[in-house]
């Protein structure tokens, strides 16, 4: 008769209780970077995002005709299509930002017209990934084949976009082939540590995620008085550049003739 050794058993318990936490984790990770994040910057962007874009813009606008109007004052001589080409060539670090922030309003209107997936999809997305995560990610088996490996990343490509029915049939194709191998103790208490110090990990990469936008954007976004007052303060500050870069264009207007 086959006896497994009790203390054996007990730090194999730990481990896997290790390993489940840091499934738990992944999916939670990926969930966040797919799912609620990308739903968080969409809300940010048609909500404030345009605002700021408009604010960004405009700023950009009256620092080029500032350095035009600098520009005409210490060149004698110029054209002054030599002189935009120059102020294009200044700004072209800000004018990329600003081409950035355009695109990613377009981006987030384009995902706002699709149909959303449902919570209870989600739900079942989360449920087998989990599994997946469980028996197939690198992270929680160290001498995974390469056919496991590529399947992993097959299906965490699945579950970005949202393909459920892919996450079933690769959830069927698990085997539960882990066997109880009876190796030195001291191996699994190794293995213990290994693990604890690769969840802090996950927990860390989450904490960073939670932190950084569109995230920490949660709450202004979930309480509609603080979208108000934020829009408010954007209207107000995008007023009073217009009619600084009027100021700088009339400026400009006079010293051009």
């Amino acid at each position: 008769m086959y006896i497994v050794n009790p203390e054996y058993l007990l730090y194999l318990c730990k481990l896997n209780d290790i390993k489940d936490s840091i499934a738990r984790k992944v999916v939670e990770k990926e969930y966040l970077i797919n799912y609620e994040c990308k739903s968080l910057k969409v809300d940010f962007l048609l909500n404030i995002g345009t605002l700021e874009y408009k604010r960004y813009s405009l700023k950009n606008r009256i620092n080029k005709t500032k350095r035009k109007i600098e520009l005409l004052k210490d060149i004698e001589y110029y054209e002054i299509n030599e002189i935009n080409s120059m102020i294009e060539d200044e700004f072209e670090n800000q004018n990329m930002i600003e081409k950035e922030m355009f695109d990613d309003i377009n981006i987030a209107v384009e995902y706002s017209m699709k149909d959303q997936i449902s919570q209870k999809k989600i739900d079942e997305l989360n449920k087998n990934f989990s599994i997946i995560v469980r028996a197939y990610d690198p992270l929680l088996h160290k001498n995974s084949s390469s056919k496991k490996t590529a399947l992993f990343e097959t299906a965490k490509n699945a579950y970005a976009n949202g393909n459920n029915r892919l996450l079933k049939n690769y959830v069927d194709l698990i085997d539960n082939d882990d066997m109880i191998d009876q190796a030195d103790i001291e191996v699994l208490k190794k293995e213990i540590v290994y693990y604890k110090k690769l969840l802090k990990e996950c927990i860390h990469m989450i904490h960073i995620i939670k932190n950084s936008f569109p995230y920490d954007q949660k709450l202004l976004l979930l309480d509609d008085d603080m979208i108000r007052r934020k829009k408010e303060s954007l209207n107000n500050e995008n007023i009073e550049l217009e009619l600084e870069l009027k100021k700088y264009e009339k400026k400009l207007e006079k010293m051009i003739g």
